[in-house]
């Protein structure tokens, strides 16, 4: 059995996969917000799409030509240390650890960070230290506003009671805070990316419950 052409075919359908499943996270309605900063980095998804799928190409063609090659040109002894080193066990550990990324994408459905991402007291009114700056007023219609939006809006602001009256649509996750475990408001949190969900930081707006009915957690709300 030719184990090299069949490790070829292997790391040519992985290729083939990842590049396919990075499409499919890139179009419209996809996951990748779930993963990366989509708007500054989704671009880098289509290169390393494009970049996989070319090179998957290519190694289908190569393995297809060889077919012929392998006909006519026939050296046992030569093709047999060429499937040994092919064959080896570190050559499948290598591709078996390339495709586990795969493997948990296709098998783990993809959801945003929720409220066992956060800490107790980690959400900060602070623009600053998540690293966000600019001019608050930039998104001047208050029902347009993001949590990110508000936070900026409060942290450019020297008289808070200048927002008293004006109207708030958000969309995000309800956290219960432990410091305000003693009433039923709730945090609406969201998290910002800078990058990718490694430096992802939760900011939120406080809510008060008129309801008096506690709003389960993780609940997504608007």
């Amino acid at each position: 059995m030719d184990w090299g052409r069949i490790q070829a075919w292997v790391q040519t359908g992985i290729m083939f996969l990842m590049g396919l499943y990075f499409i499919d996270l890139a179009l419209p309605g996809g996951n990748l917000g779930n993963y990366i900063n989509a708007n500054n980095f989704g671009w880098l998804t289509w290169v390393g799409a494009f970049i996989l799928l070319a090179i998957a190409m290519i190694n289908v063609t190569e393995l297809l030509s060889k077919n012929t090659v392998h006909a006519h040109n026939h050296d046992p002894e030569a093709e047999g240390h060429q499937h040994a080193r092919a064959g080896s066990l570190s050559s499948w550990v290598f591709l078996g650890m390339v495709g586990i990324p795969l493997v948990f994408g296709l098998g783990m459905a993809s959801r945003p960070l929720g409220a066992e991402a956060i800490s107790s007291g980690q959400i900060s009114s602070d623009i600053k230290s998540i690293g966000f700056t600019g001019d608050p007023t930039t998104v001047t219609n208050p029902e347009n506003r993001t949590i990110l939006d508000w936070v900026r809006s409060f942290a450019g602001s020297s008289d808070l009671s200048e927002f008293e009256g004006q109207e708030v649509t958000v969309i995000g996750f309800v956290y219960h805070d432990a410091r305000f475990a003693s009433t039923n408001d709730f945090m609406v949190v969201r998290f910002t990316l800078s990058c990718c969900v490694a430096d992802a930081r939760p900011i939120g707006l406080m809510v008060a419950n008129l309801t008096g009915t506690e709003v389960a957690q993780d609940t997504w709300v608007e």
